[in-house]
């Protein structure tokens, strides 16, 4: 049986060559990222407004107000992971030498419901598992962290895309596990220079993630 690897240091090159490459794409990608949450919330509070205007008007002014309140909060829950879609698409895209366009940030539509429903699903168990003394909910996030991958790429239902992510990871987590601190303090050192370097740092962690996925789950399919 093949043994599955990564390296951290080829990962990181991907993802730095690829940001050399196309600075000025990353750049915008990240402040569409910043501007359309938001642009939702100022839009979300004209609308709820004048509803709640409405509302009060007709007298009906509470529950107006509430039920705005919760359809911007769904909505906002909404952007905020169809911007997590468009992040795993653009690098899988990069990863696949095509050429992503700033507009596939908000592209995925189709895959929202699905990976919501993985997104909750994830945070469950890893919160369960951080329950059980910590350990167990680390494990479980190296296991199943690219569930997401899977649903984005594969066109995988939640449980599925959870198995397969367990079994993509089988063997490598306590690298995986490294890759993740390193990620982390890649980001961190972006964060300490003036916040600037985090366009440089979140690009290249980004796109580094997706290299590693792709490897993976090539040893993998190759491995069966």
């Amino acid at each position: 049986m093949a043994v599955k690897e990564i390296s951290i240091g080829e990962a990181l090159g991907f993802g730095w060559e690829k940001f050399k490459a196309n600075v000025g794409f990353f750049i915008l990608l990240l402040l569409a990222m910043m501007v359309v949450p938001f642009a939702y919330m100022i839009a979300a509070a004209i609308v709820g407004g004048l509803l709640g205007f409405i509302g009060y008007a007709i007298g009906i002014g509470e529950v107006v107000t509430v039920l705005v309140m919760v359809l911007i909060y769904v909505g906002y829950l909404a952007v905020i992971m169809l911007l997590q879609i468009g992040m795993i698409k653009i690098p899988l895209g990069f990863c696949d030498n095509q050429v992503p366009k700033i507009t596939d940030l908000l592209s995925g539509k189709d895959k929202l419901l699905t990976y919501t429903l993985g997104s909750i699903l994830f945070f469950l168990i890893v919160t369960a598992g951080m329950f059980l003394f910590v350990i167990p909910g680390i494990i479980f996030a190296l296991m199943f962290c690219f569930y997401g991958f899977l649903i984005v790429d594969k066109g995988m239902k939640p449980v599925d895309a959870l198995k397969k992510s367990a079994e993509i990871t089988k063997g490598v987590r306590p690298q995986l596990f490294l890759f993740a601190i390193v990620l982390w303090l890649v980001n961190l050192l972006g964060m300490l220079c003036l916040f600037v370097g985090v366009f440089v740092s979140l690009p290249v962690t980004f796109l580094a993630t997706a290299y590693v996925y792709r490897k993976l789950l090539m040893q993998s399919e190759g491995a069966a």
